[in-house]
């Protein structure tokens, strides 16, 4: 796959995206349901990143360090009537780049009630804990800190309330 990214435009203050390259990820997923009883069932997701081939057009970007190798999810749904209540948890490991300290684990609340046969309403809250984490910013980052060093962290979204509907036709 291609490898698009933030560059830095020479003698400006401004970016832009471009291919920097070619990269192949490989790994393993695993994931495992377990219907605990008719009304719960559980779900258990792992994926785990084995290698990272990068042909870097530039000669200096190293996306392993981008990059979290490990991610999970646990998710427990539980149908009451027209109710679906699901608790999620969801792992990321660190990225390099960010330090050592840069893995999260999350939680996300969902409520799906079925007002009709085709129509869902959904309500959920992300990062329930309000949790402070950040991804990295690849490429020229978010432009030079103070110390004259690419600045990386990108804050991620704290709490959040999403609503949907569901239309199925």
């Amino acid at each position: 796959d291609d490898a698009i990214t933030t560059v830095a435009i020479p003698n400006n203050t401004r970016s832009t995206r471009a291919n920097i390259g070619n990269q192949l990820t490989e790994g393993i997923e695993i994931e495992t349901r377990w219907p605990i009883n008719t009304d719960i069932n559980l779900t258990l997701n792992y994926s785990h990143l084995l290698r990272n081939k990068f042909n870097d057009s530039f000669g200096n970007f190293a996306p392993d360090a981008f990059i979290a190798n490990d991610i999970a999810n646990l998710a427990l749904d539980w149908r009451a009537s027209n109710m679906i209540t699901s608790l999620q948890m969801q792992y990321h490991s660190g990225q390099s780049v960010l330090g050592d300290d840069s893995s999260v684990w999350l939680t996300h609340i969902q409520f799906n009630y079925q007002l009709l046969p085709a129509v869902t309403l959904q309500l959920g809250l992300r990062n329930a804990a309000d949790l402070e984490y950040f991804s990295a910013a690849t490429g020229g980052g978010l432009g030079l800190n103070q110390n004259n060093t690419i600045e990386r962290e990108i804050p991620r979204r704290g709490r959040s309330v999403q609503l949907g509907l569901i239309w199925r036709f």
